[in-house]
């Protein structure tokens, strides 16, 4: 496979998703980064391993509103409101937290 047959989707994500960071391609299935800032539901309050379990997303990074930062934080790391987190999942599972996301927001 080509080079740019290798990156073409994570250019195409990442001009449809701002906070992606980066991508690469497993076998036949694209994996994208992406930076995330949690707001509320569903991830604040989840543990690391249960954003693993109900999405299929890793989280690779989390750092606190305090700056505090871990790398591959621990299945039971429970997400707060304010923390900023590196994301990494499938592009259909990354769509499937914002959707999940969208539906706990209060409409105007």
């Amino acid at each position: 496979m080509s080079q740019s047959a290798l990156s073409a989707p994570a250019f195409v994500v990442a001009a449809l998703e701002g906070n992606i960071v980066g991508g690469t391609l497993v076998e036949d299935e694209l994996l994208v980064m992406e930076r995330w800032t949690v707001r509320g539901p569903p991830l604040a309050g989840c543990t690391v391993g249960g954003i693993l379990a109900r999405f299929g997303i890793s989280v690779l990074r989390r750092r606190t509103p305090g700056g505090d930062e871990q790398r591959m934080p621990p299945p039971d790391t429970p997400l707060q409101s304010g923390d900023v987190v590196l994301l990494q999942g499938s592009c259909e599972a990354l769509a499937a937290l914002r959707a999940a996301e969208s539906a706990t927001r209060p409409r105007p």
